[in-house]
């Protein structure tokens, strides 16, 4: 396989290529590694738990008017993929 194509990346990252136990060809970053990992000292908290959030902030007279304008493009898609119109 040539991968050619990434030697400039990889010198200018100061990257090094490894091959993997299944033989696939992984290139380790250490110089990103090192930056990533020491951005904030603090730990996680134990537990972390989902926010609801709504499907949408629209009210009900809105939701009723989008519904509307779906029928209304479900009945023309049908008129224009039926017989149409014959001009």
């Amino acid at each position: 396989m040539n991968e050619s194509w990434v030697l400039p990346a990889i010198s200018k990252l100061n990257g090094r290529p490894e091959v993997a136990q299944n033989g696939q060809i992984v290139y380790v970053f250490d110089d990103l590694q090192t930056t990533a990992g020491s951005s904030r000292g603090g730990k996680p908290p134990a537990i972390l738990e989902e926010q609801e959030v709504p499907f949408s902030r629209a009210d009900d007279g809105n939701l009723f008017l989008v519904g509307l304008l779906g029928v209304a493009n479900l009945v023309g898609a049908a008129y224009l993929g039926g017989d149409g119109p014959n001009w």
